[in-house]
């Protein structure tokens, strides 16, 4: 009933300003992330291509991403036969991982009748069918990155 990790489509019916304590909030938490070094995302890059012979495409380094340019997530295709299997594991191992887009913009409620007739999308649908990003927070700790290997080398190897 609460729809977690549902994308809903909402139009957008207004615009507004951050509040001052807000503004203040988000400067900060963006300084912070920014002050950040890029050691975990480093580490899980490692660890991907540590994983040679599965079937992942590091995204980052397929578009010859720069390794000090800081990810919210970090963004792996995963072959779509074994992808929810391993999020399924991952998930359940408390790793914080995501599908981040697990359908296409047709098929969300209220984006369907905006984009009726254009499609179909077949790359869209399988670039969605593989996504699978890693978190890459100050919180992941190596023997996390250690448990992602494991897991998905168990599962894709």
């Amino acid at each position: 009933f609460l729809h977690l990790g549902e994308t809903r489509y909402h139009p957008l019916e207004g615009i507004g300003a951050l509040d001052v304590a807000r503004r203040h909030i988000l400067k900060a938490n963006i300084a912070l992330y920014l002050e950040q070094k890029p050691e975990i995302q480093c580490s899980i890059s490692r660890m991907i291509d540590s994983l040679e012979g599965s079937g992942i495409i590091n995204l980052p380094v397929a578009c010859q991403l720069p390794a000090q340019q800081r990810l919210l997530r970090y963004p792996l295709l995963v072959d779509s036969s074994v992808r929810d299997r391993v999020y399924a594991r991952l998930r359940a191992l408390g790793m914080g991982v995501s599908v981040m887009y697990p359908a296409i913009l047709p098929t969300i409620s209220g984006l369907d009748i905006l984009l009726a007739g254009q499609g179909p999308f077949p790359a869209a649908e399988q670039f969605a069918a593989r996504l699978l990003t890693l978190p890459t927070h100050a919180g992941v700790r190596r023997e996390d990155i250690q448990t992602m290997a494991a897991t998905m080398r168990s599962l894709l190897v």
